[in-house]
């Protein structure tokens, strides 16, 4: 890569970037991209005074900057877990959290509260969890990067999220009232418990394997 139309200064700074990338382990093709960030911008303001150095600061400092953004960059892309059983377990595990405690709490607090069976419980939360992780596969994951260029037919996905969505509900019908003699409302401590050991078993989940959240919008960041 030549770069004679830069000043002494700036031939000198480049140089020792050059050098320290070299130093990194970077390739010469990693180091023509990185260095090809910053040329044009450098001889563009040279000619009104600015240095390299006063750009991009020491040639030390730019290339631990641009080593740090890669490594980020790559510690995002293998912390996040996509595998669909675990961000289907990952949800339903946070709607258990949710649920048995929150239900749990009030029952505690205030007696006569609505409670729920353990079967009424668990086909909430795994239904649920289903609905999210079929909201991320048909529709949030599309805002990704990775998947641009890529986005089916609105109303296809739409439909899928809507057919999840009432099978969730059917399942939660049929455990509250056909099943109503074998799903008995379960005790407000009994709750609370399954709630902390469904929220602890998350946490080690999340933490172990970095499952990815079928509850973010990529782009709009909520939910």
């Amino acid at each position: 890569m030549s770069f004679e139309h830069l000043t002494k200064k700036n031939q000198q700074y480049v140089r020792t970037v050059q050098k320290l990338l070299e130093q990194a382990g970077k390739s010469p093709k990693e180091i023509e991209i990185l260095l090809a960030n910053i040329l044009p911008d450098i001889e563009e303001k040279q000619d009104r005074g600015f240095t390299a150095r006063a750009l991009y600061g020491t040639p030390t400092q730019w290339v631990r900057n641009q080593l740090s953004e890669a490594s980020a960059e790559s510690s995002d892309s293998t912390a996040a877990n996509d595998s669909p059983w675990l961000m289907w377990l990952e949800s339903t595990l946070f709607l258990l959290a949710f649920v048995g405690l929150g239900i749990g709490l009030i029952n505690q607090f205030i007696p006569g509260s609505t409670s729920y069976g353990l079967l009424t419980l668990i086909s909430m939360t795994t239904g649920g969890g289903a609905v999210f992780y079929a909201l991320y596969h048909f529709v949030y994951r599309y805002y990704e990067p990775q998947y641009e260029g890529e986005r089916p037919n609105a109303r296809r996905g739409f439909l899928f999220v809507g057919l999840t969505l009432l099978a969730w509900i059917a399942l939660i019908t049929i455990s509250e009232s056909i099943l109503a003699g074998i799903n008995p409302p379960l005790p407000s401590m009994v709750l609370i418990l399954i709630g902390i050991a469904a929220f602890a078993l998350r946490w080690w989940l999340m933490r172990t394997y970095k499952i990815k959240n079928a509850r973010i919008n990529p782009r709009r960041q909520a939910f």
